[in-house]
């Protein structure tokens, strides 16, 4: 692998490389003076080749410079409608999107969009009418499988705009960064100008990768059925031959000690449907909704799982078990 020096180095070299060509017949449709014909198809094709290492040699630099921005680890969040105060609904959510447009730019945050957020819930039976505390939007976050949540306000108190922003991490509660935008201008500039400023500032603390995706590939236990899990990915999906694009919780663990009645479960079996009385099955994005899901069940509840065990489905009714002390 290149150093960043040596492949300033490579890259300079091919652009000159590649400058020069501009002169040479490669790139030139000129006539033969002697019979007044364009270069014949053999000509062309050994022009070609002898120009091919080259020409390959640039496109697989300038592509593996592209793949390696694409390859950053982005934060997984969810951008709620903000609350309009002395601003109207329709104003506050036309804010609300363009800021996720905003973060999306970034390319430091892969961003749940407004009408996939609202499917996830609905089909959950989760009402995000009334949410309006920082805890609501935690089990909100947990539910659409994001790691934080945006939520705010856009306000106007005379001829002043305000935006507050908070960033919040659903799987501890804590406030990652929280900022503000005043713009005493008309309401065009607060839709161009004060979501950058919301989304960069945002950025700049909040957005760290390594932080955001800590738990990334970690397992975690869910004690009431006594199994060990984490959220699937693509190269499970992949080795395990599970149906592409699934979405769920691998099981990677099960307790020995314990009698559980989810003695169906297999270890690599992927729950992705969990059915609870009353509101029929419920998908799972990761094990935050894992946890939103069984934080509803009470003890010894009768609850149906949807496992995938490579393309088959299983369908295993269990109970919950009250946990140790």
């Amino acid at each position: 692998m290149h150093s960043s020096e040596g492949r300033g180095r490579l890259k300079s070299l091919l652009l000159t490389r590649c400058s020069k060509l501009q002169g040479s017949p490669f790139l030139k449709v000129e006539k033969n003076n002697e019979n007044n014909r364009f270069p014949s198809q053999e000509d062309f094709l050994r022009k070609i080749k002898r120009h091919m290492p080259l020409l390959l040699g640039t496109f697989f630099l300038f592509q593996g410079e592209t793949s390696a921005q694409h390859s950053k680890e982005t934060m997984n969040i969810a951008v709620s409608d903000f609350i309009g105060n002395n601003v109207d609904i329709g104003t506050a959510s036309i804010i609300s999107e363009r800021l996720r447009i905003e973060l999306f730019k970034t390319r430091q945050f892969t961003v749940l969009e407004r009408n996939q957020m609202e499917e996830i819930l609905k089909e959950q039976g989760f009402q995000q009418s009334g949410c309006v505390t920082e805890q609501c939007y935690i089990e909100v976050g947990q539910l659409l499988g994001v790691t934080h949540m945006i939520i705010g306000s856009v306000g106007k108190l005379g001829q002043t705009f305000t935006i507050n922003a908070k960033m919040i991490d659903v799987r501890d509660g804590r406030i990652i960064q929280a900022t503000n935008s005043d713009c005493k201008c008309d309401i065009d500039e607060v839709l161009s100008v004060s979501t950058f400023e919301i989304a960069k500032q945002l950025c700049a603390e909040g957005s760290i990768p390594e932080q955001a995706d800590k738990n990334r590939g970690h397992s975690f236990n869910v004690p009431s059925m006594g199994l060990q899990v984490r959220d699937l990915n693509d190269s499970d999906i992949q080795k395990l031959n599970f149906p592409k694009g699934i979405k769920g919780v691998l099981v990677i663990d099960k307790d020995p000690d314990r009698e559980t009645s989810t003695s169906g479960i297999e270890i690599n079996d992927a729950i992705v449907q969990i059915g609870l009385q009353g509101k029929g099955l419920i998908h799972i994005y990761s094990f935050q909704g894992v946890e939103a899901l069984l934080s509803q069940v009470k003890t010894d509840e009768e609850i149906l799982l949807h496992v995938k065990r490579g393309t088959k489905s299983h369908f295993i009714n269990t109970k919950l078990k009250k946990q140790s002390n």
